[in-house]
């Protein structure tokens, strides 16, 4: 071996492997090609990471799966000075909260890509998920420890920022320090039944009318805190959006009760609750609805100053139609709020032909507070647009609903007030199988547990939100868990009680593929309350349904990923 040849192996091994190139992409264009495997991060499929990549990613899981292994440690060398004071701080850090935080710089930070090429992660999507619908993921199997869903979920939150997942696990998990936080910054609470419900109702259904939530999550009081801004209007004549009391009186057909700053009118006590309840949707839906219209009106007024002789109705007949929003509109921004009426999509445009913005009456009086919706800005009575995000094709856009979601079809819709856009969808993913599947793996056949498991079918259908069947190949493959004689005390305790190994008998785990495999959204129907009579022997169909679900899944792509599971059955328990 040469001495150039030497240099170039070690440039090689030691070559650092940054982030790939993700170009924006709007929500609304989120697509996967249908039953193909996929790598992520730009790996294919003869791909192998560098020594510095396996160097980090060994290190990093030995000490984040071993956790439990360094506790004892510290404990057993606890007469130590610096062993005790490192034991405290750790135990200690159980005080802090541990919030379902979904931080970006940890979902996307260059550990967990190291992670995934360590695994070469790979994914199938046998159907194109929507993106402003929520949904229910079911994953198997739970495995030694759940790696599995730990990569698809900082997967996902890389590969589709604009989609949001969150994520349940044991309690038991919380009660460890820094997988504690770790899981709370990547976006995962405890699963509780109050926890689902309280995360679905972050979607784009919004909370069960008929439950009461008991705590509120930071973007759930957010919401609460914004939409005001975008349902009611302050005191001021010549503003469209209606006031919430205003539109829920004329939804119960009784006079409009005006709100000011010095106070609220009390509402009639003959009222139920439920009419509460119901009239409160149709003033949300209604201030939705004309917060909408005023803007699509606000831009058919601009663009016909710069075209005076086409009237609304043949630019709504000429206007092209894109994507699931409706119309998409390409507009400039400047800080003199002018917009250039030479072509579509400028950006810094040279021609020199501008016109003063007219501003609208209607946007007058609104609220100081800015309010964005796609992209167009309003504060203070002024109106200004601006860029939106670059798309692959390199234009603005601006996405409003179309004119027939006025109607009751159409009102399914929801607005985001962080955003103003359209809001996009929540998925929760949880372990279906849990502590028991960590004691179920085997050498010749795959087990999971589900015949008893139905708690997620029940929350799906009382939301109305499909289920996604996902099964992670592998995920039984890369770490072992025992002694088996532990696995009822485990059971007992809703901990797992034992000791995860791997490499080494260490818990580090093995490099084997994990090859995640999403399966067709399973619709459950329209929603269903718990004390509807059918409820029980609904939820019963849907669960057998599931079961052949997760079963063609698996049989389907089995083959796919190898690796000896061509012949290797799966046993459901």
């Amino acid at each position: 071996m040469t001495f150039n040849h030497l240099v170039t192996t070690l440039r090689s091994a030691l070559r650092w492997e940054g982030q790939p190139v993700r170009p924006y992409v709007h929500p609304s264009q989120y697509r996967a090609p249908e039953n193909v495997r996929l790598y992520s991060d730009g790996m294919h499929k003869l791909y192998e990471p560098s020594f510095l990549t396996l160097a980090i990613s060994v290190v990093t899981l030995g000490l984040y799966v071993g956790v439990p292994h360094i506790l004892l440690a510290l404990l057993a060398f606890s007469w130590w000075r610096p062993a005790a004071i490192t034991l405290g701080l750790l135990l200690v850090s159980l005080l802090l909260p541990a919030k379902p935080l979904r931080l970006p710089s940890v979902l996307s930070s260059y550990v967990f890509l190291c992670w995934r090429r360590y695994f070469k992660f790979s994914y199938l999507f046998e159907k194109s998920l929507d993106c402003y619908q929520d949904y229910v993921i079911a994953q198997f199997p739970h495995g030694a420890f759940p790696l599995g869903a730990l990569l698809g979920g900082t997967f996902m939150a890389t590969e589709y920022p604009g989609y949001t997942c969150y994520a349940t696990a044991a309690s038991s998990a919380f009660y460890v320090p820094i997988w504690r936080h770790v899981h709370a910054w990547l976006g995962t609470e405890v699963c509780t039944k109050s926890n689902f419900h309280h995360l679905l109702s972050l979607g784009v259904k919004g909370p069960l009318p008929h439950r009461h939530h008991h705590h509120n999550g930071p973007s759930e009081q957010q919401q609460q805190q914004d939409e005001p801004q975008l349902s009611s209007s302050h005191s001021g004549k010549g503003t469209p959006f209606a006031s919430a009391a205003g539109a829920a009186a004329v939804a119960a057909d009784e006079p409009a009760v005006s709100i000011s700053s010095a106070g609220k009118q009390p509402l009639p006590r003959r009222r139920s609750l439920e009419q509460l309840l119901q009239s409160h949707g149709h003033a949300q839906q209604h201030s939705q609805l004309s917060l909408a219209a005023s803007l699509r009106a606000r831009f058919r007024h601009h663009h016909s100053l710069s075209d005076t002789e086409s009237s609304d109705s043949e630019s709504d007949a000429a206007e092209p139609r894109q994507g699931l929003l409706g119309r998409r509109l390409s507009i400039a921004s400047n800080a003199s709020s002018t917009a250039c009426t030479c072509c579509s999509t400028c950006s810094g445009c040279s021609c020199g032909t501008q016109q003063q913005q007219q501003q609208s009456p209607q946007l007058r009086g609104h609220s100081s507070a800015p309010v964005r919706l796609g992209g167009l800005s309003s504060s203070g009575g002024s109106t200004r647009l601006r860029h939106a995000a670059p798309s692959p094709a390199g234009a603005a856009d601006a996405l409003l609903p179309p004119p027939e979601a006025a109607g009751p079809a159409g009102a399914g819709w929801r607005l985001d007030p962080a955003t103003g856009g359209r809001k996009t969808g929540v998925s929760v993913g949880l372990m279906v199988g849990g502590i028991a599947e960590m004691f179920m793996i085997r050498r010749d056949h795959e087990r999971i547990k589900l015949k008893d498991r139905k708690g997620f079918v029940r929350v799906a259908l009382e939301h109305g939100v499909p289920i996604l069947p996902v099964y992670m190949f592998g995920a039984n493959q890369v770490l072992d868990f025992g002694p088996p004689w532990l696995q009822r005390l485990s059971r007992r305790m809703r901990a797992s009680v034992g000791m995860i190994y791997g490499l080494w008998g260490l818990p580090v785990p093995r490099r084997l593929p994990i090859f995640k495999v999403t399966g067709r959204p399973m619709d459950v129907g329209p929603a269903m309350r718990k004390d509807h009579p059918d409820f029980a022997a609904r939820v019963d169909e849907l669960h057998a349904q599931f079961i052949e679900e997760i079963q063609r899944v698996y049989y389907t792509h089995r083959g796919k990923y190898g690796h000896g599971f061509e012949n290797r059955p799966l046993v459901i328990c």
